[in-house]
């Protein structure tokens, strides 16, 4: 019997991969000096380092500097131990005397040489002309975790500028020991039009710092774009063959400075975001029209670049206001955007959002097709000097809207008659309201407050004096931003869920009004013990995308549905069973299964989305009308598109072993001829990975896929679906659950059960979890455009999207040794019974297994 009771959310989390400062074991810092430069400056370079980590950590420094190559080595004098923030004051001059100029490359190991994590911000910095005060930029490192990792064929700087008022110095570091590299810097106008270019070649293992290139170049002008490429490399290592693949990993950067006041801006290389979603758009954390300290009138200049191929295109901006912001004021600006345009709009709060003064922004790129565009986005946020002639700032990039896990650490803050500084953090969520707590460490890893803040769905908070808030004075501290507990108020029930937000620090001195950004670290924390060897499967999700790299030898691939043609006509191919041997055991690391869609060989796929499903016999020596299904894999066909997905199938591995009978299923209605469409062609690859094994010692079946009826009083769900017994072996030491569920029919009440948003309650001995697997992310697949409603959020599936389901841990609910009762229902998300007052049988279709670790 169920019961309607309070039950806890499981809300899916999306990872992300983005290039923003996270935790590594190595850190690459692209620009750091100890010298003289133009205009009377004198630059040197802060760094601040965290250990997060418990272990007690060996800190390397390694210095690149110019061509020929001339690496040099230091070891901190002292271990940094777990929680410390150790800050290295003119890093060059300490530890590399004989040297001016460089990148850096940090690495940290324990004692016994184990890789562990540590996270480095630095600031480049001179004296004011006054020498009451100084002036700096903010140079955030990049973590390298691997090899490979920083090779991107291309690299982006936007928003240079050569005139009377600023200059703009580029940037190249060849990470490699071996390779020399050559790269062509292309300068684009705003527009996008090739306005000049600058080879170079860079050896293994260097740096080199382009001082006014433009003006090298004869250029002149405002918001141009640098498309620097890696378009050759050579291994010079004896015996190195002569093509040698993969391309090194490399470096590049920019700095804008004013001629006035020496004030440098960092400008990053902004990468490509490679995942689909919101991923895809920007988080500005902090823009500003308001008034400061000093007298001092803060603004923020903005900048976005187009640089994809697709059009026609809109820049989309969405404040994300203070609590004390305006009512009324417009909260979103759309302009258009083209194909390798610059768009640059000065004092974009004053100008465009009037009213707000201190507020965070988040920036998306779309066309007509609502495909969202990965743009580049940057921002500066200056004051003018004193005197009124030039003017100070710092450089806040766009991070990934989806950037943020929890904890985020800040590290380096300050808090002197010299310095003040200042933490903002940002809730890009439009559904969530979040707790968050601020707790501020000292130099040796103790804490020493916290403070607690709650933030409205699509709101931003910045702590002005952070440090004095706890009456803290010194330096090295440490902020590490928690997000204790989040409410889904369902403002916008059609957007995501997830818990996201991001974090940010601002150091600023206190005679100049110079501000230094330090971005929030994700604190990453890996737990590798349930993780697989060979494939990183989060890596593309929600899409789970077929990877591009070929299979390893080592492992087994085992291909079943050779291309089998679903089709509906005078012969019925829409399930069609296939007998598959697969090898012996079922102890492997990781199992993925790879499910290849094709269109028939006139390539003309069915126009519609349909149901697919890959089951397996249990009992295939019983007649085929009492056969028992277990679903191994369920997916949603495009419209009229082909499709390729990835996934993990690890835990079901103690069936796939020996002789056993598959049955593929899609739901179409179209076969040869058919105005709207042929049908499907089908490939299915089991990949067997060898190595420690992952999988459960036993897999129970609770529901094939079977339909369930919802909303129609005369035939509850109650009635439809019994409690399953399922006996737990008293050695158990992990129970899982997978439950998949998608909602089916429309134009009835509601719009259910594809178009409205289901609550999935399991129930384990009358205990209750409930998941939401309602979908928000479609209109951001990358298997688009289609044709139809792709686009349209749904009750557990996408259409061109494998359904993973729900895993939920069930451990804590069951007793080893005794029996266990599985029931299951479906209710409106509040928890309501639905129902249907429209003709119509709205249905989902439901499967779930129980897995058994020891």
């Amino acid at each position: 019997m169920k019961h309607i009771a309070t039950v806890s959310l499981v809300l899916c989390a999306v990872a992300t991969a983005a290039a923003q400062p996270l935790p590594s074991w190595r850190q690459v810092i692209p620009a750091a000096a100890s010298v003289r430069g133009n205009y009377g400056s004198d630059w040197r370079t802060d760094v601040v380092i965290h250990n997060p980590s418990q272990d007690t950590l060996v800190v390397t420094l390694e210095l690149l500097g110019p061509a020929p190559p001339d690496l040099q080595t230091a070891v901190l004098p002292e271990a940094l131990e777990p929680g410390q923030t150790l800050v290295l004051e003119d890093m060059v001059a300490s530890f590399f005397p004989d040297h001016s100029s460089g990148a850096v490359v940090m690495t940290a190991r324990t004692a016994e040489g184990r890789q562990a994590p540590i996270i480095v911000t630095s600031r480049i910095w001179t004296d004011s002309s006054d020498d009451i005060g100084t002036f700096g930029q903010g140079i955030p490192s990049l973590a390298w975790e691997e090899d490979g990792a920083l090779n991107d064929p291309e690299k982006i700087l936007i928003g240079l500028e050569r005139s009377e008022n600023y200059r703009t110095n580029i940037g190249l570091v060849n990470l490699s020991s071996t390779y020399l590299g050559v790269f062509a810097i292309d300068i684009l106008d705003s527009e996008g039009n090739f306005l000049a270019a600058h080879w170079l070649e860079l050896p293994p293992g260097s740096w080199i710092q382009h001082n006014g290139l433009l003006a090298f170049l004869g250029l002149e002008g405002s918001n141009m774009t640098a498309s620097i490429r890696l378009v050759n490399w050579r291994d010079q290592s004896t015996g190195a063959p002569a093509d040698p693949t993969p391309a090194p990993d490399w470096v590049a950067y920019g700095s804008k400075v004013d001629n006035r006041t020496n004030d440098p801006t960092f400008v990053e290389a902004l990468p490509e975001t490679t995942q689909w979603g919101i991923t895809r758009q920007r988080v500005v954390p902090a823009a500003a029209h308001t008034e400061g300290a000093g007298d001092s009138l803060w603004t923020t200049d903005f900048v976005a670049h187009h640089a994809g191929d697709t059009f026609p295109n809109f820049l989309q901006v969405d404040v994300v206001p203070n609590d004390d912001s305006p009512i009324g004021s417009p909260t979103t600006i759309l302009i258009p955007i083209w194909p390798g345009q610059t768009l640059a709009i000065d004092d974009i709060i004053g100008e465009r959002f009037p009213g707000y003064e201190v507020v965070a922004l988040v920036v998306k790129g779309w066309n007509l097709g609502s495909i969202y565009t990965d743009l580049k986005v940057s921002s500066r946020t200056w004051t003018a000097s004193a005197d009124g002639e030039g003017t100070y700032g710092q450089a806040i990039s766009g991070l990934p809207r989806r950037y943020g896990t929890d904890p985020i650490i800040v590290p380096g803050l300050k808090g002197s008659a010299l310095f003040r500084s200042n933490l903002g953090i940002v809730n890009p969520s439009t559904n969530l309201r979040q707790i968050f707590t601020i707790e501020v460490l000292d130099a040796a890893g103790q804490s020493q407050g916290v403070l607690t803040r709650t933030l409205e769905p699509m709101s931003h908070t910045q702590i002005n004096g952070v440090l004095q808030a706890l009456d803290l004075e010194g330096e090295g501290f440490t902020a590490v931003v928690r997000l204790q507990s989040s409410e889904n108020l369902y403002l916008v029930p059609t957007d995501p869920w997830e818990e996201i937000f991001t974090a940010y620090g601002s150091v600023v001195d206190n005679a100049t009004n110079d501000p230094t950004f330090v971005v929030g670290t994700p604190l990453v924390l890996r737990d590798d013990t349930d993780a697989g060897d060979w494939v990183d499967f989060d890596e593309e999700k929600p899409w789970y995308l077929c990877p591009d790299t070929e299979v390893p030898g080592e492992a087994t691939v085992v291909r079943t549905f050779n291309q089998a043609y679903h089709y509906f006509g005078a012969e019925n191919h829409r399930t069609i069973v296939e007998e598959v041997e697969f090898p012996g055991g079922g102890d492997w690391n990781q199992i993925g299964l790879r499910i290849h869609l094709e269109c028939p060989e006139s390539g003309d796929c069915d126009d519609w989305d349909r149901t697919g499903s890959l089951q397996i016999v249990l009992n295939p020596e019983a007649a085929e009308e009492d056969w028992e299904y277990l679903e191994l894999a369920r997916y949603i066909t495009p419209y009229h598109i082909e499709m390729c997905e990835y996934i993990d199938i690890t835990a079901l591995g103690p069936l796939l072993s020996g002789p056993r009978t598959l049955v593929s299923w899609i739901d179409t209605w179209v076969g040869p001829g058919h105005a709207s469409g042929e049908g499907w062609r089908i490939t299915y690859d089991f990949v067997f990975y060898p190595g420690t094994p992952r999988t459960p010692v036993e897999v129970r079946n609770v529901w094939g896929r079977r339909t369930v009826t919802i909303g129609d009083p005369d035939n509850p769900i109650d009635d439809q679906v019994d409690p399953v017994a399922l006996e737990i072996p008293a050695d158990v030491s992990r129970v899982e659950a997978r439950l998949i569920t998608t909602g089916h029919y429309f134009g009835v009440t509601e719009n259910c059960a594809e178009f409205c948003v289901l609550r999935q309650d399991i129930y384990v001995d009358d205990q209750p979890i409930s998941v939401l697997p309602w979908r928000t992310d479609c209109e951001y697949n990358p298997h688009s455009p289609q044709a139809g409603t792709w686009a349209f959020d749904r009750n557990g599936w996408c259409p061109g999207a494998v359904v993973v389901g729900n895993t939920v841990d069930l451990t804590d609910l069951v007793t080893p040794g005794a029996t266990t009762y599985i029931d299951f229902d479906i209710r409106r998300q509040d928890g309501s019974v639905y129902e249907n007052t429209v003709q119509g049988s709205p249905f989902e279709w439901v499967s779930m297994q129980v897995f058994l670790y020891r």
